[in-house]
């Protein structure tokens, strides 16, 4: 017997008893006789994010730099890449990084630490809405993901 065939048959036999048992529908009945592979039925969905620091200083507005897939520099010295004036930020106090996906966040050995949402940390892989505390500077981290 050839496959359309024998498909063909379980489908005959699978319609005829549908109806039979109450709390059985039809679509059970064919389910049972076919098989679908689970993965063509998951699609991947592409994603692109955006990410930005927000970084709020007493007595300065509100400042946004917007995040790309190079290294930043946080701290008191001039060559840092966001700068802040303040006297217990050290001069090269932390940098921030893309790693895939996701940034990071690490202390490079500062004297009054790095914090992210109140814990000290060495080093550490930031999510949407972190404050990230350097001083009494602080950074928000946003990170807006989208389908393509």
């Amino acid at each position: 017997m050839n496959i359309r065939k024998t498909v063909k048959t379980k489908l005959k036999k699978t319609a005829k008893g549908a109806g039979k048992d109450p709390n059985m529908g039809h679509t059970q009945n064919l389910s049972s006789t076919m098989s679908i592979p689970l993965v063509s039925m998951i699609e991947e969905i592409d994603l692109k994010s955006s990410a930005y620091l927000d970084i709020l200083l007493t007595g300065q507005p509100q400042r946004r730099i917007e995040l790309g897939r190079g290294e930043i520099t946080i701290g008191r010295d001039e060559d840092c890449s966001i700068q802040l004036p303040i006297t217990n930020v050290s001069r090269k106090h932390a940098c921030l990084f893309p790693k895939g996906e996701d940034f990071i966040v690490e202390d490079l050995s500062s004297t009054n630490g790095t914090f992210v949402n109140g814990v000290k940390i060495s080093r550490c892989v930031l999510r949407n809405n972190d404050m990230i505390r350097i001083g009494e500077a602080r950074i928000q981290f946003i990170q807006q993901k989208f389908r393509v």
